[in-house]
């Protein structure tokens, strides 16, 4: 069976690029025999996740599906304590990275254990589905291993296509950016780059809220966090046509149009994403207060309304159609992105020996900020160019 993919979906057409990665330690010992049977059982209802790419012309590629038997579940013996150095020591020896290309496996699971605590390592090609489908998937496993019904997803991906039109316009390098956000050419990426933790707790959130007087103007969490993060690192991030830009992806499951006509369900499988840019002259940004910098953010959040998403879809659908498949290879993405995780269930991804203690974010994507739901507030897991 061959999938189609959407025109999103192509974005994320990169063998190297754009895999979704986590790390996720319980204290205990999971059940393997019960995990491996519970994720045969919830890969049913998720076709996507056993398919590997093929391409079938020059405009045209799509997810072949296999049988569920071809998704393997690595399993590793670790030291006690399993303990490493940093995070992306503890990421790069538990996970298995997938690279999307033809033949090639597009999920990749790992199974860790340590004489006290389980590691469960996953690795996901951008290309199948974005972090909102990866976590359905996540957390059918936990529902199937709890004797309940998992909610099936919605695996029509032409429903993103719904209400586009079918006249295909020329794009040239100011449409491309103007209604997706990207660039081309990729500009080279850093020859290193670190990780750095932050953590905003709740006093220190409400301190950034009182100087932005956010109640009054309408700002969220998300909108003040962005802005402070872009004051702290707006060094760190190149320049594109002489603007420094901040971006974050928009989840529109309940945006799309075609919500409304019940085409789009919220539980799509795939991507369902478009990027709110923001653009800020380097210059007047050093002058301009935390509050004007949120309320650019917030204005450029507002913006991802259901024509622009539209016009997103519609772009990368005639790019593709006008130069291949292989023009994906070559857009970038400018700014520093900041993907807001903290609403992700993590606390329901409990396999039988609690939920996991804690997330290891491992997608090592430079000028990447993401934001995570911590005891004490918000803990920002940020990668930037030394």
């Amino acid at each position: 069976m061959l999938i189609p993919l959407s025109p999103m979906d192509y974005y994320f057409l990169r063998k190297n690029l754009y895999t979704i990665q986590f790390v996720f330690p319980y204290e205990g010992r999971l059940d393997e025999s019960r995990f491996r049977k519970a994720v045969a059982l919830a890969l049913r209802n998720f076709p996507a996740l056993c398919s590997r790419l093929k391409i079938i012309s020059d405009t045209e590629a799509a997810l072949e599906v296999q049988p569920i038997k071809d998704v393997s579940i690595r399993v590793l013996s670790l030291a006690d304590p399993f303990e490493l150095s940093t995070e992306e020591d503890t990421a790069a020896h538990l996970v298995d990275s997938v690279i999307t290309e033809p033949g090639e496996p597009l999920l990749k699971l790992t199974l860790g254990y340590s004489k006290t605590r389980s590691y469960l390592a996953v690795s996901l090609s951008h290309l199948v589905g974005d972090g909102h489908s990866l976590f359905q998937f996540l957390i059918a496993i936990a529902e199937i291993l709890r004797d309940r019904v998992a909610i099936e997803p919605s695996n029509d991906r032409l429903a993103l296509e719904a209400g586009m039109s079918n006249f295909a316009r020329p794009v040239d390098l100011k449409r491309l950016f103007d209604e997706t956000g990207y660039i081309r050419p990729r500009p080279p990426g850093p020859s290193s780059s670190a990780r750095e933790k932050i953590l905003y707790s709740f006093d220190a959130i409400e301190e950034l809220k009182r100087e932005a007087e956010a109640r009054e103007f309408g700002l969220t969490t998300n909108d003040i966090i962005m802005a402070d993060l872009l004051r702290k690192f707006y060094t760190k991030v190149p320049l594109y046509n002489g603007q420094l830009i901040v971006r974050c992806p928009i989840d529109y499951r309940r945006i799309h149009p075609e919500v409304q006509a019940g085409l789009l369900r919220k539980t799509y499988f795939g991507n369902s994403v478009c990027d709110a840019v923001a653009l800020f002259d380097p210059i007047c940004f050093q002058k301009q207060s935390l509050r004007e910098v949120a309320l650019q953010i917030r204005r450029a959040i507002l913006r991802v309304d259901a024509p622009a998403i539209l016009k997103n879809l519609e772009c990368l659908r005639d790019l593709r159609l006008q130069e291949g498949i292989r023009v994906f290879e070559s857009l970038g993405c400018p700014g520093l992105l900041v993907s807001n995780l903290t609403k992700m269930p993590f606390r329901q991804m409990d396999y039988g020996v609690g939920p996991p203690v804690r997330v290891i974010h491992a997608s090592l994507n430079p000028r990447l900020a993401a934001l995570f739901a911590d005891p004490r507030g918000i803990e920002v897991s940020i990668c930037l160019s030394n």
